[in-house]
């Protein structure tokens, strides 16, 4: 997750002193060393002895699920992962599982928020009918109409097998097997969803611009709260691609956009070059060798911008303009074009993601 938020945030002005043992630094050199764990084959044997052969993986089965560095409910959560998503099970560690994501992120998430699933069970999910939640907040009952107790929340993005419609409503199965009624008015059929063509920029603008006011959240990924690159991915996600997590590794994928003229951020050419739906990035130690990406945000056209910094908030990389943001602009290193990517790059449909196949 990059650093990123509001200008009272301790976190973020805490990472710019450089200081080595900052959230962002301490989080990257794990993942770094969790990433050499594996390619060693330690990672493996850590499966073979922590989770039980017949496991093919498991299914997240809280409306958000918390994912945290280490196996510890103290540990920073560095992301977050949606009901009905699918994990790899890498290895238990003290009532909690180490998890890798559909982003590839790895990360740790207590025993309660997945569901383990054999190969049989696995692809009986995958493959049952499903919905999407759609609505940006609700909730599952335990009968079929507003009456109904409470059985869960549930936020845009959730995933649930349908059992059968009943008049109004869904009777929905969570990976655990609870059940449930959902109104449905507030979902899309999961087929449906990820058949859709691939989105434009009004869609994209559109599902960012339903995350507005939302709080930052460092880690968070939907609308109960978002960082910065949990906003961006969220919006993508929503419209059926799936982004890589953090704001250093999307300004790796999709394609360049030139914005910069003798090696300094041209205005004319941001306003020019730049297309609703890019992603700007934004950075520390700019035009040094230790520059590094920071924080993103979704271009909207006529050099206005939508960001996790505080809440969901727009604002201008203009001058002048009543929302200019002076210090993003300051930072802003270069943009890129996920829109004309997708399918390439890590820049994938989750209809053609392995992870749910």
């Amino acid at each position: 997750m990059a650093v990123c938020g509001g200008t009272n945030n301790s976190k973020q002005q805490h990472n710019e002193t450089g200081n080595k043992y900052s959230p962002y630094m301490r989080k990257q050199c794990w993942l770094a060393a969790l990433f050499i764990f594996h390619l060693a084959g330690a990672g493996a044997q850590s499966v073979k002895d922590s989770v039980p052969a017949p496991i093919a993986g498991g299914v997240v089965t809280l409306s958000v699920c918390n994912n945290r560095l280490t196996p510890d409910q103290r540990a920073e959560m560095v992301t977050q992962t949606l009901l009905g998503t699918p994990v790899q099970i890498l290895r238990k560690d003290k009532g909690y599982y180490q998890v890798r994501t559909p982003d590839g992120y790895v990360s740790y998430t207590e025993m309660s928020g997945v569901q383990l699933l054999d190969t049989t069970a696995l692809k009986a999910w995958l493959h049952a009918d499903k919905i999407v939640y759609t609505a940006g907040y609700g909730y599952v009952l335990d009968a079929p109409n507003k009456h109904g107790a409470q059985v869960s929340d549930l936020v845009a993005g959730d995933i649930l097998r349908v059992l059968r419609k009943k008049r109004r409503y869904y009777q929905v199965q969570f990976p655990d097997n609870r059940t449930g009624y959902v109104p449905v008015k507030e979902t899309m059929p999961y087929t449906q969803w990820v058949a859709r063509k691939n989105p434009d920029a009004a869609a994209i603008l559109a599902t960012a611009q339903r995350f507005t006011g939302v709080p930052y959240l460092w880690g968070g990924t939907s609308v109960k709260g978002v960082d910065c690159s949990g906003f961006t991915k969220s919006c993508y996600y929503l419209n059926g691609i799936v982004l890589p997590r953090d704001a250093s590794q999307q300004a790796l994928v999709g394609e360049p956009v030139d914005i910069t003229e003798h090696d300094t951020i041209s205005n004319s050419k941001c306003l020019r070059n730049l297309q609703a739906g890019d992603l700007l990035f934004f950075a520390v130690k700019k035009g040094t060798p230790q520059q590094h990406v920071i924080h993103t945000a979704i271009y909207m056209g006529g050099g206005r911008f939508i960001q996790a910094a505080g809440m969901v908030r727009v604002n201008s990389i203009v001058p002048g303009a009543p929302d200019f943001d002076a210090r993003e602009y300051e930072r802003l290193v270069s943009a890129r074009r996920m829109l004309t990517a997708i399918g390439t790059n890590a820049v994938t449909r989750v209809e053609a993601h392995p992870y749910y196949q």
